[in-house]
Order: structure tokens, then C-alpha cells, then sequence
């Protein structure tokens, strides 16, 4: 049994891991678009794909609206 609470707590910590990693691109982004950068400068800044980047302004204006 011991084996199974430590899949869990590893599974929780990942998650964990995860949402935080998220939750800072999403401020750097923010951020970013605030210093009126365009979608492949926030991308090529922050090394992520430009999907990604826009997949998170999307969620951003959403939420804003």
C-alpha cells in the first residue's frame, strides 16, 4: 500500500509542478503583450512555440472580457 500513497503524492506533485510552470508563463506573457511585443517576439523571448502563446492570450482575452 505504501507504494500506491507514494504514486499519488508524486502524481499531486507533478500536477503541482505544472500549474505553477502555467501560471508564471501566463505573467510573462502579460507582461510581454503590456510592452506591446507581438505573438512571435513573446514566443521567440520565451522560447515557447507560438501556439502555445496563443492558446494563453486567447484564455487571457477571455477572461478579461
Amino acid at each position: 500500500m505504501c507504494n500506491l500513497s507514494d504514486y499519488v503524492e508524486e502524481l499531486g506533485i507533478q500536477k503541482g509542478l505544472e500549474q505553477g510552470k502555467e501560471r508564471l508563463l501566463r505573467l510573462q506573457i502579460e507582461k510581454k503583450l503590456a510592452k506591446g511585443l507581438s505573438l512571435p517576439e513573446i514566443a521567440d523571448a520565451l522560447e515557447e512555440k507560438e501556439k502555445t502563446i496563443r492558446k494563453i492570450i486567447g484564455a487571457i482575452k477571455h477572461t478579461t472580457e
